[in-house]
């Protein structure tokens, strides 16, 4: 039994059925890689590492290299800029209440007036001293610069509001190779994208707030109300000027509608004493006359001037410049004018056509800060004589 016992173990090639303790052990195979699997482990491992090094690079690294740097201080003017081109497209509706019909030149009586030298003046307040602004003030540091100019030259700012909504035509105005001061109104989707653009272009920036108008229109979100609290009003101006959009240089605001805010004289209170700690100017649209946010402006020293002509009451290339001329005369009279318009297509193409007139007249086209500043120091200087 034993001799048969030592031939079974003798074969290594059989299965033994005696007990394991007296069973060949097979040898179990290397842990270690063949070469070939070498091979295919390094492969692996290297195409892994060119996908995540894709992967960063395309989503954190790319857009990064990309992101175009908000420096909130204004860039130098551009006088010079690439023409777009836009296909035909619907506009966009924005509301509006009926404006003032001052400075209209499509009847006979008001062309007459225009060539006798009638014209609208300027708004001029009444002030017994000094218009005394904080003394750190924010605006000028946000303002395109303007290099000197003649004393005697008219000039003239063209405020285009409204911008924003209307993405394509707002392009087209930020496009236009002039010193426009751009007004964006607090509402409209990607702002920060559209100021930037703006910026590079030469334009001054500006936010556009809603205030309640007499007609009952809806003035979009978060507009001020003549049945706000202080407290209400202050809050709702918080909203329109966000952290956000002022980190990008805006130089001031004016009112987006606002006839019937605007002429209560508690309410602009309310409102001036709540924007004063901005530190950034203002600028009346006038959309009704009888406003009384120029001179309370003056009283609580907030920087601030007025809207002279309303350039385009109608989307007409021809109506909209015999507007321009009635600007054009009126910042001759009275050394400066402020127009303001919309992102129209007769306004685009009206401007387009006068703009290139205005060095061979004599006439300067600036910033609108830089007319708030000639009014602040002229009306500075009546005080103290």
């Amino acid at each position: 039994m034993h001799k048969a016992r030592q031939q079974i173990k003798r074969r290594p090639g059989k299965v033994s059925s005696l007990p394991n303790k007296t069973t060949a052990r097979k040898k179990l195979p290397s842990s270690k890689p063949r070469p070939e699997q070498k091979k295919l482990l390094f492969a692996f491992a290297t195409g892994a590492a060119v996908g995540i090094a894709a992967t960063i690079f395309s989503f954190v690294l790319l857009p990064l290299k990309n992101e175009v740097s908000v420096d909130p201080k204004a860039t130098a003017v551009v006088l010079e800029t690439s023409e777009i081109s836009l296909p035909e497209f619907p506009k966009v509706f924005i509301a509006e209440e009926p404006l003032p019909e001052d400075a209209v030149s499509d009847t006979e009586e008001a062309k007459a007036d225009l060539d006798s030298g009638v014209l609208p003046a300027y708004p001029v307040v009444k002030i017994t001293k000094p218009v005394v602004t904080k003394a750190k003030s924010l605006w000028p540091d946000f303002a395109v610069k303007v290099a000197k100019l003649p004393k005697d030259a008219p000039k003239i700012a063209i405020i285009i509001d409204d911008l924003g909504i209307d993405k394509k035509r707002t392009a087209k105005i930020i496009a236009l190779p002039a010193p426009i001061t751009a007004s964006f109104i607090t509402y409209a989707g990607g702002l920060p994208k559209q100021i930037t653009k703006a910026k590079e272009n030469g334009k001054e920036i500006m936010l556009h707030i809603p205030m309640e108008a007499r007609s009952g229109v809806d003035t979009g979100p978060d507009a001020l109300t003549t049945a706000m609290s202080a407290e209400e009003i202050a809050a709702a101006l918080k909203k329109n000027l966000s952290p956000e959009l002022l980190a990008q240089g805006v130089v001031g605001v004016n009112n987006h509608m606002g006839s019937k805010f605007t002429k209560n004289p508690e309410s602009v209170r309310a409102f001036m004493k709540a924007y004063a700690p901005y530190q950034r100017l203002f600028i009346d649209s006038r959309t009704a006359p009888g406003s009384s946010a120029v001179s309370i402006a003056d009283s609580l020293g907030v920087a601030a001037a007025g809207r002279n002509v309303f350039i385009d009451n109608k989307d007409d290339v021809s109506y909209i410049l015999g507007q321009l001329h009635i600007l054009e005369k009126s910042a001759r009279r009275n050394g400066m004018a402020i127009g303001i318009g919309h992102p129209h297509d007769g306004t685009i193409k009206a401007l387009a056509e006068w703009l290139p007139t205005l060095a061979e007249k004599g006439i300067y086209l600036v910033p609108v800060s830089y007319i708030v500043k000639e009014r602040l120091a002229a009306k500075n200087v009546a005080a103290k004589q």
